[in-house]
């Protein structure tokens, strides 16, 4: 052995140039999987820290609630230390103690009541003072919202004085569970002294303490240590504090920590392909030690050495640049990783050695990788062609067998990466890339022998380069393969960075199909309710549900969804979003509904008093008139009864409105009765029936123009009598409904997706909605629908709202808007738009964009390609000075023969560009192929698992095509220049010289 390692050390000593190349190449697959664990431990710091800043203020906070208790002083003194005190555990920011009493309606004015310690730091006062005494009899507070006039007035009653205005600055402060909302609020400085108010010793409060989320904390502690935490503190404080509750945001955490794992592991799949490429870059830099390790191998032999011990020396030479390589690996995997760490706001050693630590075992497996390729690559037989090939095969179908064991499992899926339980799924982006690599390595030399075979006799270049080649395959076919594994992933890279900034779009596209989105808010029901939005387009959505009902006789709940047709063609890559071929106007066209109802009679909009002649109707009963405006908001008009005529104040909605139905129900001192009379006696009561006539309608005074006919309802006989209606009903459910134009619940043609309309008969539905039962045409199947889960149907908006509203006038009025026009978010972001739920495509796909996840992937992406490219420059420039090199007794034979060094050296230049003619269309196969198992097994959205839409693989055609002209372009020109400067010496240099 110590000869051995003599002998081992002599050599390394002999070419450290050489040898460094191998070094290099172990170093840079070494590099990867610390980078990949460090850019997994950045990522989930990153992503709990962008989950923290995603959530409100009020549930960015750690708050222990008691409601309805009233704690004596001495026990709420108590809890209050100890609350702190386990506070104390979760995070460091000071805990706020808070007091607040239920809603107070006093002489008229309705407000909350409350108090904080040291409310000067969670206040800005606006005018006035800050309060200064609270006694049980009178306590002073600021007024925050509301008029404080009033207030001061209202509050005086119970000792509460109002001695300022101010603003709440501190989000901790009664936020969450306890905010006021838009209740006018007053504050006291204290919990404490506020509690002994006398005028308010028996009403109920709830206590609280709020600290904000301690992110650094959290990250410190890891999400699982800190949530185990959270829970104990919790147990602690519901143990020892009656009727107290935790709010905390474990769950939000917990479920980013998922992810943020999942995301690690699809960085492992990702530096593993870049792993396995760089280490066959430490293969062709082998193969350039082969000259002087068969010289060794001579020597030694012919000195009685065994095969053994020649083996024992190549092991100890390629462990060495195995080891220093590892080492050298950790140290630049350590350095990228302090700079991910401190762009993380991460501490870096700390971080470097969780990174190093969860690397370690890989790069093990990587130097034990190296030592062994390296030593048979040192070893292989010159000229044993056969065994070449054998090799490059028996590797082909092994891998190729592990891909379709994998595939025959069924486990290549995103499912079984997240699950971590198939150590062949992450293994399959790297067998394919070593497939393509070897692929075109086996079909160098046949495509090379064509090629020479087309060549022009008189080009002797050409010939001699490529025959010359074919003989000693092992150096080109080992660049081949690599270069073709180098170009697959600067594709893979290319391509599968496109896939992910086109899945943000998509997805964003999904949320918001079009560009805003406007749903009702905490005081506004409805976006109609707002002036329309200017210089957008609007159209109206009609969202409800219903059941479907198959023949099997089962139900199947659905969500039926009502969209303006002319919306369609607007959606953002409508082709992605639903998964369809079928064009959207081709859809808006198929969803057009075969009848129009009739439209009703028109109140003007200068109406204030509507009547409305009856006879025969019950006291029991009441009678309301629906009205709808221009805009699509509706109203009712509740009729007052004056003997024979009923009247009643028309809404002021803007514009004329039309008359879209009238209802009976019975009224409320009647219904009660009957609640009471079937509760109390246990028997059941008769319904509600009746014969009215209606007549004249009146606006004002003036008749207004009216037809009874066409009058009708589902619930009731409608006939005509005179210039009046007849109409027999029988009160069933809440109300009896009326409208013009009656007919039969006419055929509504939907889009549906594939689960419902596998349970079509015919392509016909039986939908109910409520009370109506309907029949869906199915005119469409699409696979998905923006802003949809699960099974769905999609109809006309306006046939939608004209079902719903014959059922109960009223359901069918819009209460979402999608928008289209450019720069809405400046007009959104002011009133009266802000009283609204406002959800713009742009800012969703910004955070999809830069989410951590994605930002981490994109980044191993771009370190790949660049890699890729550095090391495919390096193993084509190789590929010429080994050639040079080893070749030197041919070339000074050939010269020795006339053939002028120009053309030599044109020999060397051509064999590179036969290796680069054979790997470029295959790298680029290879690379697509990738691409397309990336989509599956890495999809980053929300939940790490499955996007919706899914990932469509997008090529990223001028990112890839622009890298690989620069980075073959850069390869072929450099070794183009190498070869240009050799064999310029006076005389032909003898072989032996450079064996000294």
């Amino acid at each position: 052995m110590p000869i051995a390692l003599s002998l081992a050390a002599a050599q390394l000593r002999h070419r450290p140039a050489r040898w460094a190349l191998l070094v290099v190449g172990v170093a840079l697959a070494a590099a990867i999987p610390v980078i990949a664990a460090g850019a997994g431990d950045t990522v989930a710091a990153q992503t709990v820290r962008t989950t923290a800043r995603q959530l409100s203020p009020g549930d960015r906070t750690i708050t222990a609630l008691s409601t309805g208790t009233i704690y004596s002083p001495s026990d709420s003194a108590s809890f209050d230390t100890l609350v702190r005190q386990q506070f104390g555990r979760l995070s460091s920011a000071p805990v706020r103690h808070e007091l607040v009493f239920h809603q107070l309606s006093v002489n008229g004015a309705t407000f909350f009541l409350g108090a904080t310690d040291d409310l000067r730091s969670a206040v800005r006062l606006i005018d006035g003072r800050l309060p200064r005494t609270c006694t049980p009899s009178r306590c002073e507070v600021i007024a925050v919202g509301g008029d404080e006039a009033a207030l001061a007035r209202s509050a005086a009653t119970l000792g509460v004085v109002v001695v300022g205005r101010a603003q709440r600055t501190d989000p901790t402060l009664l936020g969450g569970e306890l905010d006021p909302g838009r209740v006018p609020l007053l504050l006291g400085d204290g919990t404490a002294r506020l509690a002994l108010l006398s005028s308010l010793s028996l009403f109920a409060r709830t206590y609280g303490w709020v600290t904000p989320l301690d992110v650094d904390r959290v990250i410190a502690l890891g999400v699982p240590a800190y949530v185990r935490r959270s829970s104990e503190v919790a147990d602690a404080v519901i143990a020892k504090v009656p009727g107290a509750g935790i709010v905390r945001p474990d769950t939000v955490l917990t479920e980013q920590y998922h992810r943020a794992s999942l995301s690690a592991r699809r960085f492992g799949l990702l530096g593993g392909t870049a792993a396995v490429l760089l280490l066959g870059f430490a293969v062709v830099a082998a193969v350039s030690l082969r000259r002087e390790q068969a010289l060794l191998v001579t020597v030694l032999r012919r000195r009685g050495s065994r095969i053994a011990g020649v083996v024992r020396v190549a092991t100890l030479e390629a462990l060495a640049a195995g080891l220093a390589g590892a080492l050298l690996g950790a140290v630049l995997g350590a350095a990228v990783t302090a700079g991910l760490a401190q762009d993380a706001g991460l501490a870096s050693w700390p971080t470097i050695w969780s990174a190093l630590g969860s690397a370690g075992l890989a790069t093990a497996l990587l130097v034990a990788a190296a030592t062994v390729v390296t030593v048979a690559v040192l070893l292989w037989p010159d000229r044993d062609r056969r065994a070449v090939w054998r090799t490059v095969e028996l590797l082909g179908v092994g891998c190729l067998g592990a891909v379709l064991l994998a595939a025959s499992r069924g486990s290549a899926s995103a499912s079984s990466l997240a699950a971590d339980n198939d150590p062949l799924i992450v293994a399959l982006p790297v067998l394919a890339a070593v497939i393509g690599g070897l692929v075109a390595a086996r079909l160098w030399a046949p495509l090379a022998a064509v090629a020479a075979q087309l060549i022009p006799r008189r080009s002797v270049a050409g010939r001699i380069g490529l025959l010359g080649a074919i003989r000693r395959p092992l150096r080109p076919v080992a660049t081949t393969a690599f270069l073709t594994a180098a170009v697959a992933s600067v594709v893979f890279a290319g391509a599968y960075r496109a896939t992910l900034l086109d899945g943000a779009i998509d997805q964003a596209a999904y949320q918001v199909p079009l560009d805003a989105t406007l749903t009702g808010g905490r005081d506004v029901t409805t976006p109609l309710a707002v002036p329309p939005v200017p210089a957008a387009r609007s159209y109206g959505v009609v969202r409800t549900s219903a059941v479907v009902r198959p023949l099997d006789g089962s139900t199947k709940a659905v969500a039926l969804l009502g969209v303006d047709r002319a919306a369609l063609p607007e959606v953002r890559r409508w082709s992605r979003v639903t998964g369809t071929s079928t064009g959207p106007k081709a859809l808006a066209n198929e969803l057009r509904p075969a009848t129009t109802p009739a439209p009703g009679p028109t109140v003007p909009a200068t109406a204030r008093t509507l009547s409305l002649d009856v006879t025969g109707l019950s006291a029991a009963v009441d009678v309301y008139v629906w009205l709808a405006a221009p805009d699509g908001r509706d109203a009712s008009i509740t009729l007052q009864r004056h003997g024979n005529r009923l009247s009643g104040p028309v809404p002021q909605l803007g514009g004329p409105l039309r008359v879209i139905g009238l209802s009976l129900s019975e009224n409320i001192e009647y219904a009660t009765h009957h609640q009471h009379a079937v509760g109390e006696g246990n028997t059941d009561q008769a319904l509600v029936t009746g014969t009215i006539t209606l007549g004249r309608v009146s606006v004002d005074g003036a008749p207004l123009p009216w037809t009874w006919t066409g009058w009708g309802s589902s619930h009731g006989q409608a006939t005509a009598a005179g210039a009046g209606l007849r109409f027999a009903f029988r009160i069933e459910g809440a109300q009896v409904v009326l409208v013009p134009g009656y007919a039969p619940p006419p055929v509504l043609p939907v889009a549906v997706d594939p689960a419902t309309a596998g349970i079509a008969e015919h392509g016909r539905l039986t939908v109910t909605l409520d009370d109506v039962t309907i029949i869906a045409r199915v005119v469409a199947t699409l696979p998905r629908f923006p802003t949809t889960t699960g099974s769905f149907l999609v109809a006309d908006q306006g046939a939608l709202s004209s079902l719903l509203d014959r059922q109960q006038p009223g359901t069918g009025v819009i209460r979402e808007l999608w928008l289209a026009g450019p720069s809405l978010g400046p007009v959104l972001a002011q009133a009266p738009y802000d009283q609204l739920t406002v959800a713009r495509r742009a800012p969703i796909q910004d955070r999809l964009t830069d989410d951590p996840v994605a930002r981490g992937s994109r980044l191993l992406l771009a370190l790949i390609a660049a890699l890729a490219l550095l090391v495919a420059a390096v193993a084509v420039v190789l590929l010429v000075l080994g050639e040079r090199r080893d070749d030197a007794g041919e070339l000074h034979a050939w010269e020795a023969d006339g053939l002028r060094p120009a053309v030599l050296r044109r020999v060397l230049f051509l064999r590179a560009l036969s290796v680069v003619a054979v790997a470029l269309p295959f790298g680029l196969a290879t690379g697509l192929v990738l691409a397309r198992l990336g989509a599956t097994l890495v999809a980053v959205d929300a939940s790490g698992v499955a996007p919706v839409p899914p990932l469509h693989v997008s090529i990223g055609a001028l990112w890839t095509a622009g890298l690989l002209l620069v980075g073959v372009g850069l390869a072929v020109g450099v070794a183009a220049v190498v070869a240009a400067r050799m064999l310029r010496e006076h005389l032909p240099a003898r072989p032996e010289l450079d064996l000294r």
